[in-house]
C-alpha cells in the first residue's frame, strides 16, 4: 500500500486593477496611445483574474497560474515602474500581506504554481507503476524547482510562508516525497535490497530531520500537526524499512546474527510507527489545511505500518528458526550495528526547464506587449547589430581573399587553357579550344559596324591611295615656275653682260629668294609624301585581305581561326601518321592512364571553380540570419542582469559558427586542392600518353597565335591607314592650293621684272656712252640697291605622318 503525499496549501489575494496603471505607463513612459494595447490590458486583467479564483481542478488552477506568471514576467520587463497594492495571505496562518512591488505577486504566483504542482502529483495513482507514477516523481521535484528560485531570488520575504527556512524545509519535503516515489518505482522494478536499502536509509534521515526541525515553534509553529504526525510516522516507518531490507542484505551475505538484530530493531520501529499513526486525531481533517493531506491518509499509514510489521515478523521467524538449527550466531547489541549507507537520485527540477517542457509552453500563450521595447533594450540590440556586422564583414574579407587567391593560383597555371589542351584525350575538337579572343572579337564586331562607311571600306582606301598617288599637277606648276626663274635669271644676266654697270635691275635670285625657297621645300615636301604614299600602299596590300576578313563580322573571324587551327591539327596528325609506320607492339604509351589522369584533373577543376558561388552562397545565408536574427527578446529577458550583453552576444553570435566554419574550411579545402591540381597537371604535361596531344596542341596555339596576330595587326593598320590617308587627301589638296599661289606670284614678278627689263633695254638704247669713272662710281658699293618686290610669306603646307 502507498503512503500518502503531503501537498502545500495555496496562498489566497484579491482582486486589483492592472490595466489602468499599466496604460498610464505606457503613455508617460513610450509615448504611446495605450488603447493601441486594449487588447493586451484586457488579457492581463483576465489572466490575474483566472489564475487568482478558485480553479476546477488543481491542473487547471496549475495552467492558468503558468500562463499568469508569463506574463508577469512580461510586464516586470516593461514596466519596471509598475506600483500597485498586491495583497496576498500566508499559506499557513492566513495573514494578509499588501505589497506594491510585482516581485511579491511573482513570488506568491510561484508558490502558488508550486503547490498547485504537488497536489495534482499527490493524486496520482501510483500503485501499478505507470505513467502516474512518473508523473509524481517529475511533479514533486518541479515543484521543489519553484521554491528553490523564490528561495534563491527573494532573500526579504515579506510573510513568513516564504521566509528562507520555511522555502527550504518545504523544498526538502518535496525533495524527499520524489525520493519516496523513486524508492517505490526502484522496488516495483525488482531492484537489488541493497540498494532499497539505501534509499530508505536517506529518506528515514531527511524525516527525522524534518521532524526535529518542525519541533522549533518559534520558526515552523503554522506548520499543520497533521504534517508533524504523518513526518514522524514515516520517519519510524522508513527506519523499519531501511533495517528490513538491510537485514535481508546481511542474511545472504552470511552474517545471520546481524541480520537478526536489525530485523528486531525493524519491527520496534514500525510498532513505534503504528503507535504514532493511532495518535491522528480526527480533527486534524477539519482543519483549514486538511486539504494537503489526502482523504485516506490515516487509513494508508495504518494499513501500511501492518504490512510491514507482518513482513519483519514473519522473516525474522525464519530467520531466528534457521539460526537455532543451522547458523548458531550471536547477536550482536543494536548498538553495535554499521549504520546503513545512503543514497538518493532526485534533485529538484529547475524554474527554466520547468518553463521550457513543451507542455508547459503551449498553455503560456502569446507574449504581450511586443511592441514596446524599453530604449535600454534598442540600444543594446543596436550594439549587437553592429557585432553582427563586424562578423559578416570579417567573412565577406575572408571570401575575397580566398576567391583572389584561388583566381591568382589559377592563372598562375594557366587555366583552363592548361586543362582543355587535353581535350583531344575525350574525343574533344583541338581547334574548339583556341577560340578568337574576346578583343578580337570585339575588333571585328567595330569593323562590321563600319563597313557602310564609304571611307573606311575597302574600296573607299582603294580610292583615296589612287588619289594621293598622282598629285602631278601641283609637281608640274612647281617645275614649271622654277624653270621660269631660271630663265628669267639668264635673262637678266645676259643683259648685265651686255650693259655693265649700268644694268641696274635686281638679280632674279635675289629679288625671288623667298619664292623660290617656297617652290623647293614644297618639292621637297612632295617628294617625302611619295615616299610614305608608297609605304601606305605596301601596308594596306599586306593588311587588305584580313581587313576584308574582320569586316566581315565575329562569325568570320571564329571560322578563320577555327581553319588555321584545324589546319594545324591535321598537319600534325599527318606528321603522327607518319611516325605509326615505325610503330611496334608494346612502345606505345597507354593513353588510357592520360584520361583517367585527365577526368580527374577536370573534375577538381569543375570543383575549384564552382568554390566562389559556394562561398558567395554561404555569405548570402550568413547575411540571411543575420537579418531576421533579432535578440530584443533575449535582451529583454536579461535586462535585469548586470553587464550581461557580452555574454549574450557571445552566446548568440555562437549560432553562427557553423557556417564560418564550413566558410574556413572550404578555404582550407581550396589550398589542398590547387596543389593537386598543379601536381596533376604537371603528370600530364610529363606522361607519354599525352605526347602527340601536346605536340597537336602545340601546332594549334602557334596557328591561332599566328592568326590572331595578323587580324590585330590588321585592325590596327587599318585603324592608321584610315586617319593617315584622310590627312594625306587634305595635304595634297592644301599642297596643291599653296603651289597654285606660289607659282602664280611667281609669275607675276616675273612678268613685272620682264617689263622693268624692256624698259631698261629701251632706255640704255639711247643713253651716251659712260667713261671709266662713271662705271666706277657705278660699283659703290655705299650706293643702295633697288629694293626687291614685297610678297606676302605663304604657309607651310601640314605633312602627314610617315608610315
Amino acid at each position: 500500500m502507498q503512503l500518502p503525499l503531503l501537498a502545500l496549501p495555496l496562498k489566497e489575494t484579491r482582486e486589483v486593477e492592472l490595466a489602468k496603471p499599466i496604460g498610464a505607463l505606457i503613455r508617460t513612459v513610450y509615448e504611446q496611445d495605450p488603447n493601441s494595447f486594449e487588447n493586451d490590458l484586457r488579457s492581463v486583467q483576465e489572466a490575474r483574474l483566472d489564475a487568482t479564483r478558485t480553479a476546477s481542478s488543481d491542473a487547471t488552477g496549475r495552467d492558468l497560474l503558468f500562463k499568469w506568471f508569463h506574463m508577469l514576467e512580461m510586464i516586470e520587463l516593461r514596466f519596471q515602474e509598475l506600483r500597485v497594492p498586491l495583497t496576498w495571505s500566508d499559506a499557513f496562518s492566513g495573514k494578509q500581506v499588501t505589497q506594491q512591488a510585482l516581485a511579491y505577486e511573482k513570488a506568491s504566483v510561484i508558490f502558488n504554481c508550486a503547490a498547485r504542482i504537488a497536489a495534482v502529483s499527490a493524486t496520482f495513482d501510483r500503485k501499478d507503476g505507470g505513467e502516474g507514477l512518473k508523473r509524481c516523481y517529475t511533479g514533486m521535484r518541479q515543484a521543489a524547482g519553484l521554491l528553490d528560485y523564490i528561495h534563491s531570488n527573494f532573500l526579504h520575504a515579506p510573510s513568513d510562508d516564504m521566509g528562507g527556512s520555511m522555502i527550504k524545509t518545504l523544498q526538502t519535503l518535496l525533495l524527499v516525497q520524489a525520493s519516496e516515489v523513486f524508492l517505490e518505482k526502484s522496488m516495483q522494478d525488482g531492484k537489488g535490497i541493497a540498494l532499497i536499502a539505501k534509499l530508505a536509509s536517506h529518506i528515514e534521515s531527511v524525516y527525522a530531520t524534518l521532524a526535529e526541525e518542525w519541533q522549533d515553534t518559534s520558526t515552523f509553529a503554522s506548520i499543520p500537526s497533521l504534517w508533524r504526525v504523518l513526518v514522524a510516522f514515516k520517519s519510524k516507518y522508513f527506519a523499519a524499512m531501511t533495517h528490513y531490507y538491510r537485514a535481508q542484505a546481511d542474511d545472504a551475505g552470511d552474517e545471520h546474527g546481524v541480520a537478526l538484530t536489525r530485523l528486531r530493531l525493524a519491527v520496534r520501529c514500525v510498532k513505534d510507527a503504528a503507535q504514532r499513526a493511532a495518535h491522528v486525531s480526527p480533527s486534524y481533517f477539519s482543519s483549514k489545511l486538511s486539504s494537503t493531506v489526502p482523504g485516506d491518509a490515516l487509513a494508508a499509514v495504518t494499513g501500511a505500518s501492518k504490512s510491514l510489521l507482518a513482513a519483519c515478523e514473519d522473516t525474522m521467524r525464519a530467520m531466528e528458526r534457521d539460526n537455532d538449527l543451522v547458523y548458531h550466531s550471536l547477536l550482536p547489541p543494536e548498538s553495535a550495528l554499521a549504520p546503513v549507507d545512503k543514497t538518493t537520485v532526485t534533485g529538484a527540477i529547475s524554474i527554466r526547464d520547468t518553463f521550457m517542457h513543451p507542455d508547459v509552453q503551449r498553455i503560456l500563450g502569446p507574449e504581450v506587449f511586443l511592441a514596446l521595447v524599453p530604449l535600454s533594450v534598442h540600444e543594446s540590440a543596436s550594439v549587437y547589430s553592429e557585432e553582427q556586422a563586424k562578423l559578416v564583414r570579417g567573412e565577406a574579407e575572408h571570401i575575397e581573399t580566398a576567391n583572389g587567391t584561388l583566381a591568382a593560383s589559377l592563372d598562375a597555371l594557366r587555366l583552363p587553357g592548361a586543362l582543355t589542351r587535353y581535350g583531344a584525350l575525350q574525343g574533344a575538337d583541338a581547334a574548339r579550344t583556341y577560340a578568337p579572343s574576346a578583343s578580337l572579337l570585339e575588333h571585328a564586331e567595330r569593323m562590321q559596324s563600319t563597313h557602310d562607311k564609304y571611307a573606311q571600306s575597302a574600296a573607299g582606301i582603294d580610292k583615296r591611295l589612287a588619289e594621293i598617288q598622282r598629285p602631278w599637277r601641283a609637281a608640274q606648276r612647281i617645275d614649271d615656275a622654277l624653270a621660269a626663274l631660271e630663265e628669267d635669271a639668264r635673262a637678266c644676266e645676259h643683259q648685265r653682260a651686255q650693259h655693265g654697270h649700268r644694268w641696274t635691275q635686281e638679280p632674279t635670285m635675289s629679288a625671288a629668294r623667298t619664292l623660290r625657297n617656297d617652290l623647293l621645300q614644297s618639292r621637297a615636301a612632295l617628294e617625302k609624301a611619295r615616299t610614305s604614299d608608297a609605304n601606305l600602299a605596301s601596308l594596306w596590300a599586306s593588311v587588305r585581305h584580313d581587313t576584308l576578313l574582320l569586316q566581315r563580322g565575329p562569325e568570320a573571324v571564329r571560322d578563320a581561326v577555327r581553319d588555321a587551327v584545324q589546319n594545324a591539327a591535321r598537319n600534325a596528325s599527318r606528321v603522327k601518321e607518319a611516325n605509326l609506320l615505325d610503330w611496334e607492339p608494346g612502345q606505345d604509351p597507354s593513353e588510357e592512364e592520360a584520361r583517367a589522369l585527365y577526368l580527374e584533373a577536370q573534375e577538381k577543376w569543375n570543383a575549384l571553380q564552382s568554390l566562389p558561388a559556394k562561398r558567395d552562397a554561404m555569405l548570402a545565408e550568413l547575411k540571411t540570419r543575420v537579418r531576421s536574427d533579432d535578440i530584443s527578446h533575449v535582451l529583454l529577458l536579461n535586462r535585469r542582469v548586470q553587464n550581461i550583453e557580452p555574454q549574450v552576444f557571445a552566446a548568440e553570435l555562437a549560432k553562427f559558427t557553423p557556417l564560418q566554419q564550413q566558410l574556413r574550411e572550404s578555404a582550407a579545402a581550396q589550398k589542398h586542392d590547387v596543389h593537386t591540381l598543379r601536381t596533376m597537371l604537371d603528370a600530364l604535361a610529363a606522361h607519354p600518353g599525352t605526347l602527340s596531344i601536346r605536340e597537336q596542341d602545340k601546332a594549334c596555339a602557334e596557328a591561332h597565335a599566328l592568326v590572331s596576330a595578323r587580324l590585330v595587326r590588321a585592325y590596327e593598320s587599318h585603324t592608321e591607314l584610315c586617319d593617315v590617308l584622310g590627312n594625306a587627301v587634305q595635304f595634297y589638296n592644301d599642297l596643291e592650293t599653296i603651289a597654285q599661289q606660289t607659282c602664280q606670284e611667281v609669275m607675276d614678278l616675273l612678268t613685272q621684272r620682264r617689263i622693268e627689263r624692256e624698259a631698261l633695254v629701251s632706255q640704255l638704247s639711247y643713253a651716251p656712252a659712260t667713261s671709266l669713272a662713271d662705271d666706277l662710281h657705278a660699283l659703290r658699293l655705299s650706293e643702295p640697291a633697288a629694293p626687291p618686290l614685297k610678297r606676302a610669306a605663304s604657309p607651310k603646307p601640314p605633312r602627314p605622318p610617315l608610315v
